[in-house]
Formats: structure tokens, sequence, C-alpha cells
């Protein structure tokens, strides 16, 4: 019987009721002892009365979080039967991880797409409940598996209920995943739950009991049980004065110091056991003279429950308990004995357990078993035991290179604080200098992907300044990686200084200046830096790589592309990147890419496949912690929300892009969330307000050591923007100031759309309207050269209201009514609205809404699902590609078919031809 809870079971019983036709996820949390497995046994229970319904249970053992996908095996193996339909590349993945074969893993999430489908599958004869207790126990390659998958369920029958402790580093599943807190129960509840478990207590003694325990049923049920007759009627005094969690080690102390020694040390044993299996069990206690029959005390006490294959601590903190507070030699005792009745990787860590001093022997074996958890995928256990293998490693320098492996290990893992202590750990103990470097550098890639870009490129440009003598190479490579590291950190002068570092370096090296990232990095580096023509002028005469190799360098020559604003070059080399980087399960690669393709479809006028790409980019960046993408993708979707007039979602997004700029120093981040600001309120018409936020964004130094003008490349886009909103607020002399800057920055970086603001600006600015008609004229030629439709349609709306204040309403119409059909076909409500309230003054006739009011019907992702069976893939390529099941496209294709109204693939293909989707 479950006691309170209410709000609890309604989520769950929600979750259950769907479950016939969708399903879900929720993650409980809280403290130890609140009531949060007792929900899950609710959960199973009620699940019982679903037709067909099968329940699937997990529970996490602190002692087993160093095996590798050992949860996933428990989970998968009962339905291994749907593992051959899966496609080649997710077979071999979840086979490798399971250990039905030997092959290595590529790519984690080809694991984690088949898990997904093997688990889909099953739930195709009933629906699945899966619950897992324990989160923060599981292995952490398991434990990524179960947040992917019950990311994905929402056109599964299948429903996951996770329950973790909020303090145990597992805040992921609460950030990606409908979560709710297990609190304290209340005084009634409490009152009811002693009832219910025939324990009587006076009022004032539960009042009591309420102070001590907090509403924590655990406690509440450890001490109650412990009083004695006059204590829990009133007539003796209670005793308890310490803190909840010492309050429940007291309770289990009391019942330990009543059992005898051989029991205590078997449960010792039992803590320290990486299986509950009782065959395990009773060979190590042989060996030690004992028998399970030594834990019938424990049985008998409550601090373990017992069948005939499983014997399990009533509670994790029992276990907790016992391992804490058994001494070291105790310790090392149980592992031997331990080890004696084991065999492979489990003997292994037994063996490392029981030792006490270094043993390269020993190291030695872990780090093989690290080997073969890196072939797996399962880095962050790979990195667990190169990290005991070098504390057992005798040689100091032996134990340095066992740290780096452990740190890149752990950052493969997305382990940034390990493998920053592991880097520093294994600095502290060499002075070889090519190792220092090395090490050095990962520490740079671990503060690149933690947020720090510049301590990123300060370190990689020291390992590459100390390798450039003897190794050119590869000081180069990461030259070149201290380039985007500074591009990231808006040190765009920076960057632009350590391009041309690397190109001295490859030239005076007689290194092959085609080596393809390197070439990429240097051209990115000119353009993040203003230099425009020098990054066009190193694109041209370094053609693209050729072949199927490494796709980054790709991806960074797309990233310069867009910089540039060689949109329609750019979209393609990005395009070409994504769907490798899809094929190959490496969604690290395309989520970046997918943001940055979503910035040049903004500019070209595809707004509804911009929107697609940003909300599937920012998906995944959440998913793989990619925190620059993060702010990226946010920035592209809050502007566009702006502009179509959905400005609470754009704050709402601004409000998030904030909160990241306050955990991570990414000052751009402040920058694009002031512009997005101001552009939000240029929409809305209220310009001192855009002109205050504009500004903020337009002055902000982020670099106060560095020359303005090469580290204002963020600012730029919204420069034009401030320049209207300050001549609309009267701010004319401020206004010709920045304009000023503007204009120095379209000739410097010969960016034909930047001209073509600055004259759209000098002829909103004209005091004579044959001023102001040839520099609108300038404008539309610039805008013809790089065709900015939103742009070009704000030129247009422009021209006719300046038109409009010169007193010529008849030649306002065309201008207007052109701009006007340009802001329909993209969506941006808040500019259609201008356009026809001005062309209404002059008598102007609408023209027809364009084909993005048909596309806005459907869902982002359905969106790309349309443009993916545009190509011709099938069903189950589709699915792989979006990483959701088969189930899950064919449910997005009925809905897409009705919505934009086709009845087949053909005719679906056509309609995204027609209207310029890109397939």
């Amino acid at each position: 019987m479950i006691v309170g809870r209410a709000r609890e079971r309604k989520l769950l019983d929600r979750l259950l009721r769907a479950l016939p036709t969708g399903g879900g996820a929720l993650v409980m949390w809280g403290e130890p002892g609140v009531g949060k497995t007792k929900l899950l046994h609710y959960v199973g229970s009620a699940a019982g009365n679903i037709a067909g319904a099968r329940v699937l249970r997990l529970r996490g053992v602190e002692s087993e979080i160093e095996l590798p996908f050992a949860g996933l095996a428990d989970l998968l193996l009962p339905l291994a039967e749907h593992i051959t339909a899966l496609p080649a590349a997710q077979r071999q993945a979840i086979e490798a991880c399971l250990a039905l074969s030997v092959a290595p893993v590529t790519s984690p999430y080809a694991a984690c797409a088949a898990a997904l489908n093997v688990l889909a599958a099953a739930s195709e004869s009933g629906p699945l409940v899966i619950l897992v207790d324990d989160l923060h126990w599981i292995d952490p390659a398991t434990r990524q598996v179960l947040l992917f998958v019950a990311r994905r369920l929402e056109s599964e029958r299948i429903v996951v209920i996770i329950t973790t402790r909020a303090q145990e580093g597992t805040g992921t599943a609460q950030l990606v995943l409908p979560s709710v807190e297990v609190t304290d129960l209340s005084p009634a509840h409490c009152a009811d739950l002693l009832h219910t478990r025939g324990i009587e207590v006076s009022p004032p003694v539960l009042e009591q009991l309420m102070l001590r325990a907090g509403g924590n049923p655990l406690a509440l049920l450890e001490m109650a049980v412990a009083l004695r007759a006059a204590q829990a009627r009133g007539a003796e005094p209670l005793g308890f004065s310490l803190p909840l969690g010492d309050q429940l080690e007291r309770a289990w102390a009391n019942r330990l110091d009543h059992i005898p020694e051989d029991c205590r040390q078997a449960l010792v044993l039992l803590a320290a056991c990486r299986s509950s299996s009782t065959s395990l069990l009773a060979a190590a206690l042989a060996v030690g003279g004992r028998a399970l029959s030594d834990l019938d005390p424990a049985l008998r006490a409550g601090l373990v429950r017992a069948d005939e294959a499983r014997v399990e601590f009533r509670h994790p903190l029992v276990r907790t308990y016992l391992l804490r507070h058994a001494g070291p030699a105790s310790l090392r005792a149980v592992n031997r004995l331990l080890a004696a009745a084991s065999t492979g990787d489990q003997r292994t860590w037994y063996l490392a357990g029981a030792s006490a001093d270094v043993d390269e022997t020993l190291a030695l074996a872990l780090a093989e078993i690290a080997d073969g958890c890196r072939r797996r995928g399962a880095y962050a256990e790979a990195a667990r035991a190169r990290r005991r293998a070098a504390d057992l490693t005798p040689a100091a320098a032996e134990r340095a290179l066992r740290l780096r492996d452990a740190a890149i290990d752990a950052l493969l893992a997305g382990l940034v604080r390990e493998a920053d202590a592991c880097s520093e750990s294994a600095l502290r103990l060499t002075a070889d200098p090519g190792l220092r470097a090395e090490l050095t550098a990962v520490r740079g890639r671990v503060r690149s992907i933690s947020g720090d870009p510049a301590g990123a490129a300060d370190d990689l440009e020291q390992a590459a300044e100390a390798l450039a003598a003897n190794d050119p190479a590869t000081a180069s490579v990461l030259l070149a990686e201290a380039v985007i590291a500074a591009a990231l950190d808006n040190r765009n002068v920076c960057a632009a200084r350590l391009a041309l570092r690397c190109q001295d370096l490859v030239t005076r090296s007689g290194l092959d200046p085609l080596a393809d990232l390197v070439t990429a990095c240097i051209a990115f580096g000119f353009a993040a830096g203003g230099q425009h023509a020098a990054a066009r002028e190193y694109l041209l005469g370094h053609p693209p790589p050729s072949g199927a190799g490494d796709r980054l360098p790709l991806a960074i020559r797309g990233r310069t592309l867009a910089l540039v604003h060689a949109d329609q070059e750019a979209a393609r080399a990005l395009s070409t990147v994504i769907v490798d980087a899809r094929r190959s399960h490496a969604p690290a690669r395309f989520a970046h890419c997918l943001t940055a393709r979503a910035g040049v479809e903004f500019r070209r006028g595809r707004w509804a496949v911009a929107y697609a790409d940003a909300t599937e980019g920012l998906r995944w960046a959440e998913e793989i912690q990619q925190i620059p993408t993060v702010g990226d993708a946010l920035a592209c979707l809050a502007l566009l929300d702006a502009a179509r007039g959905e400005r609470e979602r754009a704050e709402q997004r601004v409000a998030r892009l904030r909160r990241l700029a306050g955990r991570m120093p990414l000052g751009w981040l402040e920058v694009r969330a002031a512009g997005i600001l101001g552009f939000a309120a240029l929409c809305a018409g209220e310009y001192e307000s855009a002109a205050a936020h504009l500004m903020h964004a337009w002055s902000h130094d982020v670099d106060p050591d560095t020359a303005a003008d090469g580290d204002r490349v963020h600012e730029a886009p919204y420069a034009a923007d401030l320049v209207e909103a300050l001549l609309r607020s009267g701010q004319a002399e401020q206004a010709k100031y920045v304009l000023d800057w503007l204009d120095a920055w379209a000739r410097r970086s010969g960016l034909a759309d930047v001209a073509a603001l600055v004259a759209r600006c000098c002829g909103l600015a004209a005091d004579r309207a044959e001023v102001a008609e040839a520099e609108f004229a300038t404008a539309l030629a610039a805008h013809a050269r790089h065709g900015v439709s939103f742009e070009r349609a704000r030129t247009l709306l422009m021209l006719g209201e300046t038109r409009l204040r010169f007193r010529q309403p008849r030649a306002a119409r065309a201008p207007l009514r052109a701009a006007l059909g340009i802001f329909s076909s993209l969506g941006a409500a808040p500019w259609a609205a201008r356009a026809t309230a001005a062309l209404a003054t002059v008598g102007g006739r609408q023209p027809r809404p364009g084909w993005s009011s048909v596309l806005e019907d459907i869902t982002p992702q359905e969106l790309q699902v349309a443009r993916m069976v545009a190509t011709g893939m099938n069903n189950l390529e589709v699915s792989a590609a979006l990483y959701v099941s088969r189930k899950t496209v064919e449910a997005h294709l009925t809905r897409i078919y009705r919505k934009l109204g086709v009845r087949s693939r053909t005719e679906l293909t056509r309609l995204l031809l027609t209207e310029g989707v890109d397939t």
C-alpha cells in the first residue's frame, strides 16, 4: 500500500493510460529513503492491469558501475530475437556492446538507435513498462542508452520510469526528460504510514519524529521501529539529535551491532560483490570458510532479502554504509575472496580492490580491460579502469602515460572534470616536453568542450608552440584547433593571428599545404577575424577535400563559407557533412552543422527549413552537451521567432541563452542575446527599446585587449538594425557614428549584402527624395548580387515608406506590394502587418500568401522526415538517420500526408521541389 503521493501517482497513471497508443518517460528524483522505489512498485502493479503489458526492471548497483553495458545486457538480452532485424550498423554496434561479438563500436549512437529499435519491435506484441531504479548506480554506458531511448517514445508503446538521487551527478536525466521531485510526506501521511505498519506513537512523539525525520518515510520507520514502548508513549525522551543521514546510519548500526561477526563479514563481502548471484556469493564465502547461512541473522533483521538465485540489500544505503565503515584491511580481504571465486575482468577488478601497493602486472591487466571498454564504446568505464591502472603503476613515466589515456577516454565520454583531473595529475608527474605538450593539448580540448574557449585557445597555442620545432605537423593541427576556440570566444583578431601563424608554420616546415583540416581552419580564422577577402582567396586556392575521409575539414569549410556569405556553397558543403554524419552515427559532427546550415537557410529565405534544422540541432546539442552549439541553435530559433512575431517565445529562448552565458565564458552569447531582443523590439515598432538593446549588442566588448574592428564580426549583423532604431527614435548623431562603422566594415569585408544594408540605412537617413532614391537603388542592386529575400523585402518596405514620406503614394505601391509578398511567403507576420498598413494608405491590394503557409502546418521534425523521404530514403533509412524508430517515421508520414494534402512519396517530393525546399 502506498501512502500519499497523489501528485506522483497522477503523473504515473497518466503515462500508463496513454500506453496503448503512445509512450513517454518520467524521472522521479529525491533524497535516499523518500519512497522512489515504492512508487516504482506501484507502477509495476498498475501495469498488470494493462492487457498484454510486459514489465522490465533494471536496478543500479553501486559495485557494478565499472561493468560496461551490464545494465543494458540485463534489459536487452531477453529481447535478443529482435536484434537480427536491425540495420547492419546498428546490429553490429549492439552486438559488440552486449559482448555478442568482438567487433569495435565505431559510434555509441548506433548502439543507442539499436536499443530503441529493439524495444520498439518488442512493444509491437504488447506495451512495455521499463522501471529503472537508482539510475545513478547504473554503468554510464547503459545510462547513456537509457536516456537516449527515453527521449524518443512519443510514438512507441513504451513507458520508462526512472528513479535517481539529485546529488549523484545524474542531473542530465532531469534536464532532458520530464521529471518530478519526490519530497517528504506530510504530517498526516506520516501518521498514516506508521498506522499501516502497526506502529502506534503518541501525537507529541510523532511531532518529534517528524522534526527529526523531516517526513522521510524510511527514516521515520527506522526511528519508530527502534523506539522502546515508553518512548513511543512519550514517557521517555527519544534521544535523537543527529542529521537525517546519520540517524539512518545509527538505525542500521544498531541492527548490525546485534548480529554475529561472521554475518557482518558476510555482509561486507555482499556489499563489495559486483553480483547478487547466490552462486558467486556461496563460492566466495566458501573460500573464506563461510557459507550463505551466515547471512541468516541479516535476513531476520531485515537488512537483506533473498531467494534461490539472488541475495540483495533491502535498501542500497545499507551497502553504502557497510562499504564506508568497513576498514581498508577488511575490504581488501573480501576482495581477495571474491577474486578467488571469479574469472576474467571481474577477477581483475577484485584483485585491484585487494591491492594495497603498486603492481605493474595488475595495472597492465586493467589497461587491457580499458582497451576492451574503448572498443565497445564504453569510454567512461575505460577511463575508470585506466585511472585505477595508473594508481597501481610503479613507474612515474608510465603512470603519466596511463593518466593521459584516461584523460582521453574521459574526454570521449564527456566527463570533462575527470578528463581535466587526469591531465593535471599527469602534468605533475612528467617533465618530458613532448608529453607535457600532449597533455596541455588534452586539457585545451577539455576546456573547449566544457565551455571555456579562451582557456582552450591558450592551452592549444601553448602546446603547439612547444611542439613546433620538433613536430610541426602536430603543432599545425593544434594551432588549427586553437583558431576555432579563439573564434568561439569572439577573440576574432586572435583567431586571425593564429591562422597566420599556422599558415607560416605550414609554409616554413615544408608540410603539404593541402592538409585539409589545417587549410580549413586557416580560412576560418581569416573569416572570423574579418579578413573575408583573404578567407575567400584561401578557399579558392585550396579546393574542398574529396572522397569519403574525415568530414571535419569540410564542416569547417562550410562554416567559413557561411561567414563570408557564400550561402549556396556553404549549404552544399554542410549538407554533405550532415548526410555523411547521419550514416556514420556521428551526431557530434552534424549537430553544429545543422545549426550552421539553419543560419544560412535563414538568409536564403527558407525559414521553415531553417527552423527544422535549428530545432534538430538544438535537440542533439542538448543531448550531447555541445554547449556552444546549444547557444547557436537557441539564437537562430529566437531570431526566427522574433521575425515571425512570436516575441514571447523569442524572449524565452533569449532567457535560456543568457542563463547559458552566465554559466559559460562565451562572450558572444550575450552579444547575440541583446541583438535578438533589439531585433524583436524593432519588429514590434518599439524603436527606443530596440535602440537600447542593439546598442548593448553592438558595443559589447568581449576582448578589450584586441582591435575593436576585428572583434566585432558578431556585432555586424545588428548594426543595420541599430541604425534604423536610432534614426526612428530621433538619435541621428549616434546613428551616423554606427553607420560610418558599418560602411567601413562593408568596404573591408567586401560583402554585397552588408553593402546593401549600408545603402538602405543611407536612404532612410536621406533628407532629399533624390538622394534616398539613389541609395535605395544601390541597395537593391547589391541585394540582387546576394539574394537575401528578407533583407530585400525590408529594403523594399523602407523604400515604399520613404516615398510616402516624400509624398509619392503612387510610386510607393510597387515596392510595398513586393515587400508584402515576400514577408507573407516567409511568415514574417509583424513585417507583413507593417507593409499592409502602409499599402492601406495608398489603396494597394495584397498579393497571395506564398508557400510557407503550407509548410507552417507541419512540425520541424515532420519537415525533416519529408525532406529525407523526398531523397528516396525508405522508412528504415529515415529512422536510422533521425535516430527514431520506424514506427515513429510511419506516424510522421501519416500526419505529413494529411496536412499537406498529398497521397504519395512522389507527390510529396514534387511539392517540396516546387516550393524550393532542398532535399
